[in-house]
C-alpha cells in the first residue's frame, strides 16, 4: 500500500484507523463498522455506511411516493371517464323500451266489423 495515509478515529468505537488515499469504503479493524471515506477540498472524513444508506432510502421513498401520486392521479382520471361512460350507457339503456318516460301514441284508423242486420 502507498505510504500516503492519514489517521482518523472510528465513529463507533474510537479506534485509530489509517485511511489511505485509494480507500473509498472499509470496515473498522476493531469493531467491524462499515464506513465511507469522503474527500472534499483537501479534507477527509469518515461517514457510517448506515447513515449514507438512510439518506438514499429517504430519497428513494420520496421518489416512490411521487410516482405513486402520479399513477393514482392517472387512475382517477381513467375511473372518472369510465364512470361518465357508464352513466351515459345507463341513460341510453333506460329509454330502449317503454320505460323512458315518454308517451306512446298510436296513429292510424281502426275499423270494427259491422253486424249483419244492423243499420
Amino acid at each position: 500500500m502507498p505510504e500516503n495515509f492519514i489517521t482518523l478515529q472510528c465513529q463507533r468505537c474510537g479506534g485509530k484507523l489509517d485511511v489511505y488515499e485509494d480507500m473509498e469504503r472499509f470496515a473498522c479493524a476493531y469493531c467491524g463498522t462499515e464506513m465511507i471515506v469522503q474527500r472534499r477540498g483537501g479534507t477527509v472524513a469518515l461517514k457510517l455506511v448506515q447513515e449514507a444508506i438512510k439518506k438514499v432510502q429517504v430519497g428513494t421513498d420520496k421518489t416512490a411516493a411521487e410516482l405513486a401520486i402520479a399513477r393514482y392521479e392517472n387512475d382517477l382520471v381513467e375511473l372518472r371517464k369510465e364512470n361518465v361512460k357508464l352513466e351515459a350507457d345507463s341513460v341510453t339503456a333506460g329509454c330502449m323500451g317503454f320505460g323512458c318516460g315518454g308517451l306512446l301514441v298510436l296513429a292510424g284508423s281502426v275499423s270494427f266489423p259491422q253486424r249483419r242486420g244492423s243499420v
